[in-house]
């Protein structure tokens, strides 16, 4: 009876993580759509209903996330990071943001401008192509870093409360 019961977990564990794969591909591929349509045709309608798509997945995945209490922590290229919970840890954490939004920005403004030849990510600013390079990177770093320090630490903390919560 016992092997049985396992056998069933297994192929439900195994069944869910099918559907976990499709979904994220669903959602790789919708993504590129949107990105392909934004650029090859710049009408918002073309996109829009990809545009509600991706923000229906992304509300169900954080729901599911949330009822099941399941946090997105920072990682290392090499696997989960030791969770420091002091001022040092933030600060090592922080580091990490610094790091991952550098090379991001760097591979998105290179994507956008060597691959996909677009000449502006935002509005022109200036017209010396210096300071509207350096405002375009600076404005992708600022926008990157924010996103990653709210998301990450927001998860730290609600870890770190459930973790007390669990130890008390």
């Amino acid at each position: 009876m016992q092997n049985k019961q396992n056998q069933n977990k297994e192929e439900f564990i195994r069944y869910k993580d099918s559907l976990s794969f499709a979904a994220y591909t669903a959602y790789f591929f919708t993504i590129l759509s949107i990105i392909y349509k934004v650029f090859v045709n710049s009408n918002f309608s073309s996109y829009l209903f990809e545009i509600i798509l991706i923000i229906v997945m992304t509300l169900s995945i954080f729901t599911h996330r949330i009822m099941n209490k399941v946090y997105n922590l920072p990682v290392k290229i090499f696997g989960k990071r030791k969770l420091d919970f002091s001022k040092q840890g933030l600060k090592s954490r922080l580091i990490h943001y610094f790091k991952d939004t550098i090379v991001f920005s760097i591979l998105y403004f290179s994507i956008v401008h060597v691959f996909l030849k677009k000449q502006y990510l935002f509005a022109q600013v200036t017209e010396n192509v210096i300071l509207q390079i350096s405002l375009e990177l600076l404005f992708t770093f600022f926008i990157v870093f924010m996103t990653d320090f709210v998301w990450f630490e927001t998860n730290v903390s609600l870890y770190e409360k459930e973790k007390r919560k669990r130890n008390s």
